[in-house]
């Protein structure tokens, strides 16, 4: 079976990194959707904010059939759990019911930026209390070694040395949403 597949995000980095993990894991994709941020029109993380309810509602319009929703958002100086808690907090300003641990709905929430992620990968010390800086002057394909490495440790379940716990969490909620979205 194949998953029609939306990918809500602020940018092109996080666009290629999610698209990219998805085919490492060998996900195969009748329909993806991307839908980011519009470049150097506002910000990233308020045009995710702002379209996830619209997106949840679409999800849910038609239940049988195989769908899902990865977010990308960075938690900038926010923890993981308050950008999760503003995206429900929007969902429910907008009248739609946030999602549940029920649905196949992804979040990749790094705390302060992907790039922080990015530099772990890269076996660079990057924590999660500040910007990372890293990798500047690099598109977003020239993280292709760095995604691919996540993707095998997500699969084993382990993350090597001092990971970013933002990037424990999100590597739990790929196993979760895994187990909903049979391909």
């Amino acid at each position: 079976m194949s998953v029609s597949v939306v990918i809500l995000c602020e940018d092109e980095l996080h666009a290629f990194f999610a698209r990219f993990f998805l085919r490492c894991k060998n996900w195969h994709s009748k329909n993806l959707r991307v839908e980011k941020g519009p470049s150097g029109k506002g910000s990233g993380e308020q045009f995710v904010c702002e379209n996830l309810p619209g997106e949840l509602k679409k999800l849910r319009q038609f239940p049988d059939e195989a769908r899902a929703l990865i977010v990308v958002t960075d938690a900038d100086n926010h923890s993981v759990e308050e950008r999760t808690a503003l995206l429900k907090a929007q969902c429910v300003k907008q009248n739609v019911e946030p999602w549940n641990d029920d649905e196949p709905v992804f979040l990749l929430i790094p705390r302060w930026e992907i790039q922080n992620w990015l530099a772990y990968l890269a076996g660079k010390s990057a924590g999660e209390e500040n910007l990372a800086g890293y990798g500047q002057g690099r598109s977003a394909n020239d993280w292709r070694a760095e995604v691919k490495k996540l993707a095998r440790m997500c699969e084993d379940g382990k993350l090597g040395g001092k990971p970013p716990e933002s990037l424990n969490l999100a590597c739990g909620e790929y196993r979760r949403f895994r187990k909903l979205v049979r391909q």
